[in-house]
């Protein structure tokens, strides 16, 4: 409430009134406008309602916001406001990468987009924002590393800097494996699960459908609760 009375101070400022004047207008005395001022009392629908008619603005004395600013207004589940501009949304597909089948990632595929804070992005995962995109892991072939239905930031500007897990496009399918460097330009593609058996990809001569789409460098789960039934 105290910031409230700050803008209100702030208004009758740029209107060069006293407090007892922008009082009359407002329909209240001195002294109560005084104490909205401090932040004592708050004022009611009506006091908004007669500065609003000599064009005060009364969204940004309660927000902070002002009625001419383009960017929208957005508040958390407590209430509280919420600077876009601190966050990067990710662009979420509708595709899996597996032991499986899989799809292209493309303009078609994409679902929704996840927020997450630049700042977090940039001092953990040490990544520019711009390159990352979200897709979903299925199977099991990376357990204890990465689980079924985990949801996957992939960082696509890292095509191969160094050993990792990664998500590559091969014959079709989009996989997520650990990808170990090795002479003469040769990879070796592997999984956690010892069920699958690694493989290595000449890159100097890859296969006709081999593509590196990029890093992954967070991991969410799918499910808080790995024990709940899978249809």
């Amino acid at each position: 409430m105290i910031e409230i009375g700050y803008r209100i101070k702030e208004v009758r400022d740029n209107l060069k009134m006293t407090q007892k004047e922008f009082g009359e207008i407002a329909g209240v005395g001195g002294n109560a406008q005084m104490n909205y001022e401090k932040g004592t009392r708050k004022p009611d629908s009506e006091y908004f309602s007669n500065i609003a008619k000599i064009g005060c603005d009364v969204q940004y004395i309660i927000t902070g916001v002002k009625s001419d600013n383009p960017d929208p207004i957005i508040y958390d589940n407590a209430g509280n406001l919420v600077d876009l501009d601190e966050f990067c949304f990710v662009p979420r597909y509708d595709v899996c990468a597996s032991a499986g089948n899989g799809s292209a990632i493309d303009s078609e595929s994409y679902v929704f987009s996840m927020a997450y804070r630049k700042y977090w992005v940039e001092k953990y995962l040490q990544v520019n924002y711009k390159n990352l995109i979200a897709i979903t892991a299925r199977g099991e072939s990376m357990i204890g590393l990465i689980e079924d239905r985990d949801v996957m930031l992939i960082d696509t500007a890292n095509k191969l800097y160094g050993e990792g897990i990664y998500v590559i496009r091969m014959n079709g399918d989009l996989i997520v494996k650990s990808v170990q460097k090795l002479p003469n330009n040769i990879i070796e593609i592997s999984s956690t699960n010892p069920l699958y058996k690694p493989f290595q990809v000449d890159m100097k001569n890859p296969p006709n459908d081999f593509e590196i789409i990029g890093a992954v460098v967070h991991t969410e789960p799918g499910t808080l609760f790995r024990n709940r039934r899978r249809d």
